[in-house]
Parts: C-alpha cells; sequence; structure tokens
C-alpha cells in the first residue's frame, strides 16, 4: 500500500439509486479518495460502526428509512463526522432541521 493510499480519505456514500452510485464513483476517481457505498441505512450502520470512515455521503430516502429519521440514525451511530446531505425531496423544513443538527 502507497503512502497515498494509506492516507487517503475514505467516504461513505448511503445512496439507493446505482446509476447515482456510478456517477459519484466516476466523479471521484481520480481525486484520490476512498469511495464505499450501502444502499440501506442498516447497512450503513453498520459500515460507521466498524469505523475507518472519515465522511459520509447520505441520502434520506432510502429503502428502509426517510427523511430526517435516516439523518438522526447516521449521526447517532457516528456523531464525530461530517456528514452531507443528497435528497430529492422538496421539504424546506427537514432541510432546516437536518441543518439544525
Amino acid at each position: 500500500m502507497s503512502l497515498t493510499e494509506e492516507h487517503a480519505v475514505t467516504l461513505l456514500l448511503v445512496e439507493d439509486d446505482r446509476f447515482y452510485v456510478e456517477f459519484v464513483t466516476r466523479l471521484l476517481a481520480n481525486a484520490g479518495i476512498r469511495l464505499e457505498s450501502v444502499d440501506r441505512l442498516e447497512r450503513a450502520c453498520d459500515r460507521l460502526s466498524a469505523g475507518g470512515v472519515d465522511a459520509v455521503i447520505l441520502d434520506l430516502g432510502l429503502p428502509d428509512s426517510w427523511g430526517l429519521e435516516t439523518f438522526t440514525r447516521v449521526h447517532a451511530h457516528a456523531p464525530h463526522l461530517p456528514v452531507i446531505v443528497l435528497t430529492a425531496q422538496e421539504n424546506v423544513e427537514v432541510a432546516r432541521e437536518v441543518i439544525r443538527q
């Protein structure tokens, strides 16, 4: 393992849309970032519990969780990690609450 690989930032993408996962993977391919992806909140919580993740990119609409609860559960598993929230929801109140938390 090279020094760059050893110190690479690891992002966990929590997204169930495989096309979006492929898009983000291509987007970050040459950025020196290690990208891991899961498609369910339960899998994300398991992965976060294992450690070694530096930040999370989180879709609020998943098959096993929706809205603010999705963020709340991820934050409970890893309160020290930055979370970038993605959503197609147009609910401004949910967005404000996620930012507040």
